[in-house]
This record gives C-alpha cells, sequence and structure tokens, in this order.
C-alpha cells in the first residue's frame, strides 16, 4: 500500500452446511435467516478474496454471507442448528486479501491519481485461469449510466488502469488486471445473461 505496509489478508467467517438433511423447506428457511440476520447488506454480495498459496500464486475464495466478526458467524450458525435440527451448521474461518476492498474507488482515488470523469460506480474482479495456466485478475470498471463515450478517452482509462495495476503491485500481487468498462445497466445487464 502507499504506506508501505501491505495489506495483510484478514480473517473472516462463514456459516456452511457441514452434515444432515438438507431439503426443500430448508432452503427456504435458510434464505430467510440469511436475510433477516445474516452479515448485513454490505456483505450480502458475492465476495472475492485472494487465498496466498505456498508457490506464490493465489487461490480464488468466493463466499456469500461472510462475517468480520466470529462471534455474529457463531450466532448465526446456533440459529440454523436450531432451525434445522437435522442438520449441522459450523462457522469456518476465511482467511485472505479482499479484492472488493484493495480495489474500492473511493481507496484508489484516496491512494491514486484517478480522472474525475468517467464517473466510477465500481469496480468488480473475478480470478481467471486462462489458457496458458496463469491467472490475470479480470476487472470491470463500473461506470454511471451517464456516461458518454467522449468521457471514455484512451488517456482517462490508461489512468484507471495504472491506478489499479498500482495498488496491486503495491500488495504484493502479481496478478496482470484485464480491465474492462461497462456501465451499471451493461454490467447488470450481462451479469443477468450470465446467470
Amino acid at each position: 500500500s502507499p504506506s508501505g505496509n501491505p495489506m495483510q489478508p484478514v480473517k473472516r467467517y462463514v456459516v456452511h452446511h457441514v452434515v444432515g438433511v438438507v431439503g426443500g423447506d430448508d432452503f427456504e428457511t435458510y434464505a430467510r435467516l440469511r436475510r433477516d440476520r445474516g452479515p448485513g447488506p454490505t456483505n450480502a454480495a458475492l465476495d472475492l478474496s485472494l487465498v496466498p498459496q505456498p508457490d506464490g500464486r493465489f487461490r480464488e475464495s468466493r463466499q456469500t454471507g461472510v462475517w468480520d466478526r466470529r462471534s455474529e458467524a457463531e450466532r448465526f450458525a446456533a440459529t440454523m442448528n436450531e432451525a434445522m435440527p437435522r442438520a449441522r451448521w459450523r462457522v469456518v474461518e476465511l482467511e485472505g486479501i479482499p479484492v472488493g476492498e484493495l480495489l474500492r474507488p473511493d481507496r484508489l482515488r484516496a491512494d491514486f491519481e484517478l480522472p474525475d470523469r468517467p464517473k466510477i460506480l465500481d469496480i468488480m474482479s473475478t480470478l481467471h485461469i486462462d489458457s496458458t495456466g496463469d491467472d490475470p485478475l479480470r476487472v470491470w470498471v463500473i461506470l454511471d449510466d451517464d456516461t458518454k463515450e467522449d468521457e471514455r478517452p484512451r488517456a482517462a482509462t490508461k489512468s484507471i488502469e495504472r491506478a489499479i495495476r498500482e495498488a496491486l503491485t503495491a500488495e504484493d500481487i502479481a496478478l496482470f488486471p484485464y480491465v474492462r468498462y461497462r456501465t451499471k445497466s451493461e454490467y447488470d445487464e450481462e451479469s443477468q445473461r450470465a446467470s
């Protein structure tokens, strides 16, 4: 990081079903309890973390429902075990570098030089193993729907891509980011088609 202290892997927690019967009604119960007592709107979406491996590469960890505090995850596991007595749920510890945190637009703006336009709403990423076995990071820069084509000049996109590369390099993450640009509605439409 610009302060000279790389972002360390952080411990976070998920609740997993480990044994027992989970049937049709159980899925509805799980969804309701996650919505009502889950980790909250900030962590409700898919969470991507990079887990450092002994060979220096990274493994992607994707989870939904990630808690920052073990005690809150334990409470949710107890709720699940009470609601579904035929199944057993437990807390699993995750340790990784949360990419969403690292590439947050406000963090990039504070630490690196970003243009005022186009207006960046969010930055999404996923690890992708390509045909050579390399693991580049695919990055989608989500722009405001009002972004005009002339607000995407190469000079502006180059500075955004440079900030993303510098943020990764500052954390000793040796992944090459392949950056794509989409407006919010374009990204939502592509995501919907892919699911």
